[in-house]
């Protein structure tokens, strides 16, 4: 066909040329007439285990429960206090972080192997221990920082535990 318009996304009778037009980057599962776009896996990921740890917001104003990390020079309201990771950050004005940090939130994600994750990327805050048994690092991804962490204690209290349900 001529492309797909969006009022042909919510035509069902129209989702074989939805597939036609996408299935190079986009795959299309159809249950009960509805559908999820799940998109192809990027290469470079194939063969990485990324599990999410938490997102780091940076604010201005002081927040219930946070904790002055006096040689870092940041008050923090840690992601285990969050059932979803949400970690608050406020910054000194002298602490050595760079203003994508101050300014942008950050995703943090645990790897299993820093060095591998690092290889080839824009390092913003290199390799680091900020507490013994984990090394922690900061990536620049599409303009947005992101923190990548190695555990090499396997029982690091910050560590996300995966649920035995």
């Amino acid at each position: 066909g001529g492309g797909t318009t969006p009022e042909m996304l919510t035509s069902v009778c129209d989702a074989d040329e939805i597939f036609e037009n996408f299935s190079k980057t986009i795959g299309l599962l159809f249950f009960n007439g509805s559908f999820e776009l799940e998109f192809e896996p990027n290469p470079r990921r194939a063969n990485t285990m990324r599990r999410y740890h938490h997102i780091g917001i940076p604010t201005t104003e002081a927040k219930p429960g946070e904790t002055h990390l006096k040689h870092l020079k940041v008050f923090v309201v840690s992601h285990e206090k969050s059932d979803f990771g949400v970690e608050w950050m406020r910054f000194e004005a002298d602490a050595a972080v760079p203003d994508l940090v101050r300014q942008v939130p950050h995703v943090a994600f645990e790897v299993a192997d820093l060095a591998s994750e690092l290889a080839g990327r824009e390092i913003l805050i290199p390799p680091n221990s900020p507490s013994d048994g984990v090394r922690v690092a900061f990536i620049v991804e599409n303009g947005a920082p992101i923190e990548l962490l190695e555990f090499t204690d396997p029982n690091h209290p910050a560590r996300q535990q995966i649920p035995t349900t």
